[in-house]
């Protein structure tokens, strides 16, 4: 089993922020093949089981979203781990595919790294730099 893992913050407060990339990218491809999440109180996050994955959007707010991971990781047996993130030093757009690194600053990361290591692979989404990083982060794609 691979965990595939969108990260972003909960509620609609932060629906389609730049923070919230991984998200939106899971919520795609979800679409796309026709499924759906449902919530898990076990694991506090919404998940889809599709084949030998298991997409996995944690409710915890993105400092704590290695709780989420960790317990869905343990639970599913899942040989490899997969974030799906934003990445302020790419470019907006540009999408890149790493295997291990550092979190560049990134609390989700920070979160997962401390809780299950950090050799797991990443697609990384750029978000570009803004001046002022918490409110880039937390604004729309449209602003």
């Amino acid at each position: 089993m691979t965990l595939l893992v969108g990260l972003g913050n909960p509620t609609l407060r932060y629906d389609h922020t730049r923070h919230n990339a991984g998200f939106d990218i899971l919520d795609s491809l979800v679409s796309e093949l026709d499924l759906s999440f449902a919530f898990s109180s076990k694991h506090n996050a919404y998940l889809c089981v599709y084949k030998d994955f298991i997409l996995l959007k944690p409710q915890t707010y993105m400092n704590l979203s290695g709780e989420s991971v960790l317990s869905a990781k343990n639970f599913y047996k899942a040989k490899e781990l997969l974030i799906v993130h934003d990445d302020l030093d790419l470019p907006l757009g540009v999408v890149k595919f790493k295997k291990g690194g550092g979190n560049g600053g990134h609390n989700g990361l920070k979160s997962i790294d401390a809780l299950c290591s950090n050799s797991y692979y990443r697609l990384r989404v750029g978000i570009s730099k803004g001046i002022n990083i918490t409110e880039h982060v937390l604004s729309k794609f449209h602003n």
